[in-house]
């Protein structure tokens, strides 16, 4: 109960405070007026022009990315060598040498101006193009160049048959077009 009244007295005193300090008759109106200007504001920003400048070069690439990457394939190898007959249970790591490139599309703007004596210099601005789709916008990609796969390991429980870690190693292989000497296939529990 007490804690209520004090409530009531903060709100009470920064009303009268609020009031004496622009001293107006109409004090709620005028705040209601900027309130609804605050409003209105971040409303409009919402539609805003989809492109913005990109800070970065051309292409970008992230360690998440290529750790996506490799738990993609790992995953899909992992089902795929697990239904060979006899491969029992596997496991797959996958070794790559960079993460994903991905390249944006870009719009480039030329601003060319000459100066006093006669130098004509030429800047180039660059911004990538974002689609908007509803409240979400996200950037154009044009190309994503995907790493060089370097090395692959497999743990099967069926690697003790030697004609089964042939068979293993040539799938692996031929699926991801890596060479067999960066194959390794060991025998699991």
């Amino acid at each position: 109960m007490e804690e209520k009244e004090s409530k009531r007295n903060f709100f009470k005193d920064f009303s009268d405070k609020f009031k004496n300090i622009f001293n107006f008759k109409h004090a709620k109106t005028i705040l209601v007026a900027v309130l609804a200007v605050v409003v209105v504001i971040i409303f409009a920003s919402s539609f805003m022009p989809t492109k913005t400048r990109k800070t970065s070069n051309n292409s970008t690439s992230t360690n998440s990315y290529a750790m996506e990457y490799c738990k993609l394939i790992e995953n899909k190898l992992e089902n795929v060598l697990s239904s060979v007959k006899g491969a029992g249970n596997v496991k797959v790591m996958v070794m790559v040498d960079s993460s994903p490139t991905i390249k944006y599309l870009e719009e480039k703007d030329e601003t060319t101006t000459t100066q006093g004596d006669g130098k004509v210099i030429t800047e180039t601005n660059t911004t990538v193009v974002f689609s908007k789709d509803g409240s979400s916008s996200k950037p154009i990609i044009v190309v994503e160049i995907l790493p060089k796969i370097t090395g692959v390991l497999i743990i099967a429980s069926g690697a003790k048959d030697l004609k089964m870690k042939t068979t293993l190693t040539n799938v692996v292989s031929s699926v991801l077009g890596a060479n067999i000497s960066n194959v390794e296939v060991l025998e699991g529990k």
